[in-house]
């Protein structure tokens, strides 16, 4: 990028690869597994798992996501979806505004270690020992809590305050500060089992009984048959073309199809004519992510999307007529203020082989149901059904925060 002032930030560029995310210590994990040899599978799995250490209130194993990977120059595309499901006994004549907000009946099934462990299985070139021994290490040896987490623990003192557990965890000894050192010696036992038994231990074993008893002793729904029966899924990607390209995300019932119906409309606009950020760019562009948007918070979660007719040039043209370009010359009479509630976190990792990753999580409001000696933190699947906006449930002893939206992984991959 150009310089700016007297600061200035080089693109980063390497021979064998690269590693970006919200945490230097998760990025370094993805760099240590790259140089033992690992590939960008490897790699996405060692910074998601380390940032349940570093960073555990974006995501977790407790957590749910997304991955898409993309192999062999393109040819070849897969999406893994592993966001959880509302428990079966999720009722929502049961369960109240307030519930929803944060408790144990706010809980979803946790998916993203079994996610990790499907995708290590199907693409990944390392042992799971290996891959999660980052993670094991930081957790057991401790990490420093930076500025951000000391905030983020700090702002959810009223939900981890409804958990002995996390007041354990993340309030005890004088509470959070700068540079305190923090081990998570329960996860990191969590990790070690998962390394030598794989998902199973976690969803029929020891674990998974220890979440079920814990969200039902608080008043929750999850249960063990939730778990046992929880399965990651490969799924095809959705696809549309935009000047030559082929622009490929994960499909419905998740809302990415945005993007490309957005794209589908800006394509029918000389972008380039009118200049970056001119006021005909920003007032087109600005309308077609407001159209996109509409039909993501119509059809997204609606049950049977009409994803072939969303993405189809045919409405791509009949959205672009409902755009008034005339008004992108007059003053606006308004301004809006972004709401700040919920934030979230990226990595990402390339190999020598060409086989970039990245990875991606959101936090919102937590719930702070917690489990006796497990620890970690549960996700939440608000108005009873999987694909919402979650929030987060806790198990003891395990060490996790699953605050937020979940993780999602893009992966590219060479032959």
């Amino acid at each position: 990028m150009p310089p700016h002032r007297h600061a200035y930030r080089p693109v980063v560029m390497g021979r064998r690869g690269a590693v970006a995310s919200a945490h230097p210590l998760a990025s370094m994990a993805g760099i240590r597994i790259l140089l033992e040899g690992g590939n960008a599978v490897d790699a996405a799995v060692a910074v998601g798992s380390t940032l349940n250490v570093v960073e555990p209130f974006m995501s977790s194993a407790g957590g749910i996501g997304l991955m898409f990977v993309s192999r062999r120059g393109g040819a070849e595309r897969h999406v893994l979806d592993f966001i959880g499901r509302a428990p079966a006994a999720a009722n929502a004549a049961r369960v109240t505004e307030d519930e929803l907000a944060g408790g144990p009946k706010a809980c979803a099934t946790p998916g993203n270690l079994g996610g990790w462990m499907a995708a290590l299985e199907r693409f990944g070139s390392m042992p799971r020992g290996r891959v999660l021994a980052p993670a094991i290490d930081w957790a057991e040896q401790g990490v420093p809590l930076t500025f951000m987490n000391t905030n983020f623990i700090e702002q959810a003192r009223p939900q981890l305050g409804r958990s002995v557990e996390a007041q354990r965890l993340y309030l005890s000894n004088g509470g959070p500060r700068p540079g305190k050192i923090a081990t998570y010696k329960e996860l990191a036992s969590t990790f070690r089992q998962v390394a030598e038994g794989g998902s199973e231990v976690f969803y029929r074993g020891p674990i998974a009984k220890a979440i079920a008893r814990a969200v039902q002793e608080a008043g929750g729904w999850l249960s063990e048959s939730d778990l046992a029966e929880f399965k990651p899924e490969w799924r095809e990607p959705i696809r549309i073309g935009y000047r030559g390209f082929e622009v490929c995300s994960v499909p419905p019932p998740f809302s990415a199809f945005q993007m490309l119906e957005t794209l589908n409309i800006l394509e029918g606009y000389d972008l380039k004519g009118w200049g970056h950020n001119s006021v005909d760019y920003l007032h087109h562009l600005i309308e077609a992510i407001k159209l996109g948007s509409a039909d993501r918070l119509a059809y997204a979660y609606a049950g049977d999307t009409p994803i072939k007719g969303l993405l189809s040039k045919a409405y791509a043209k009949s959205q672009r007529a409902r755009i008034d370009s005339p008004w992108a010359r007059r003053a606006p009479t308004a301004s809006c203020r972004p709401s700040r509630r919920c934030s979230s976190t990226c990595s990402s990792s390339a190999s020598t082989s060409r086989r970039p990753s990245s990875s991606r999580a959101s936090a919102c409001t937590a719930t702070g149901c917690s489990t006796p000696r497990r620890a970690f933190p549960r996700r939440h699947a608000r108005g009873c059904r999987s694909g919402d906006t979650p929030s987060t449930c806790w198990t003891t002893g395990r060490g996790w925060w699953a605050a937020g939206r979940g993780s999602c992984a893009t992966l590219n991959q060479a032959p």
